[in-house]
């Protein structure tokens, strides 16, 4: 319902924003996209669902998104992962008694879970902002954060068993 002087007025079922004067939809309800404001279940041929998932467009502007124009980074975990590998090397030259494949372990671990916490982000946002049915692939990163911590927790374990025989 949207409310238009006194009297409230009925926007279009999928609909789940109007505009207050013309009544004409301009954010539609999860799962249905927006085109020429009105709300529809599957994009009308040859239009496409965006990137968002939000409305129906044409390919052209669909891949604009991912063209080099885009300026997307790619693969930026690798790129981390492998900064953080060549910071590790140069300190083993310093500190010999350095273990680099624990610290290397430790130093990956954290892009791993920044990696997950973004998914887990990503994840979130989907299934609040666009589709409520998303809800499992929310479920799915938390678990797979989840044997993330506890697989680290088990490799810190026996890394401190490990380094107290050493000792």
């Amino acid at each position: 319902m949207v409310p238009n002087g006194t009297l409230c007025t009925n926007c279009a079922p999928q609909c789940s924003v109007c505009n207050l004067t013309t009544l004409l939809c301009s954010v539609c309800n999860a799962g249905v996209y927006l085109y020429n404001n009105s709300c529809y279940s599957e994009c009308p041929p040859p239009l496409v669902i965006s990137y968002d998932f939000l409305s129906c467009e044409t390919q052209e502007v669909y891949y604009q998104q991912f063209s080099k124009d885009a300026k997307i980074i790619y693969f930026p975990f690798t790129i981390a992962s492998v900064i953080l590998i060549i910071i590790g090397v140069i300190l083993k030259c310093f500190h010999k008694e350095m273990h680099l494949q624990t610290a290397l372990c430790s130093l990956l671990s954290l892009v791993e879970f920044l990696c997950w916490g973004v998914f887990l982000g990503f994840e979130l946002i989907y299934w609040v902002n666009f589709h409520t049915s998303a809800f499992m692939g929310f479920v799915c990163s938390a678990v797979g954060m989840g044997c993330l911590l506890i697989l680290n927790f088990i490799h810190l374990r026996f890394f401190y068993k490990y380094a107290a025989v050493d000792s």
